[in-house]
């Protein structure tokens, strides 16, 4: 019966280091390893290490450029609604900071903004560690 419970202890731990998610960087599909919990900082951010060991921070907010623009705000705020998302700013021409009411689901909206035909890209906007030089 030990045995049993240790195995499955040790199922259980492996399942969650292998959960992974990704996004889209120049097309490519750029892989993203959640940080243990443990070490994920208390203001609404989580972390993750991309393949090369760069470590980030994903909050619910996210990058999002159109291929072409909206000519109304309300045309694009009808079209955000499907993702839960709002603008929080236009960055300029067709470029929107969006934010999202669930952080949890920044990575899959970008995700599924980034297979969209009018999108040129999304992905979090991602923050990352200052290195003092």
């Amino acid at each position: 019966m030990k045995l049993l419970l240790s195995l499955l202890a040790l199922f259980s731990l492996f399942l969650d280091v292998s959960a992974q998610e990704h996004y889209y960087k120049n097309e490519k599909k750029v892989t993203l390893k959640p940080i243990p919990s443990l070490l994920r900082s208390e203001n609404g951010v989580d972390f993750y290490e991309d393949e090369k060991g760069f470590k980030m921070g994903v909050s619910n907010r996210l990058l999002v450029q159109f291929k072409e623009c909206f000519k109304e705000s309300s045309d694009l705020q009808k079209y955000l609604l499907e993702f839960n998302a709002v603008v929080e700013k236009r960055l300029g021409g067709n470029l929107y900071l969006l934010k999202l009411s669930n952080k949890n689901a920044t990575i899959d909206v970008a995700n599924a903004l980034h297979q969209k035909e009018d999108v040129v890209f999304a992905h979090p906007d991602f923050l990352k560690r200052r290195l003092l030089r």
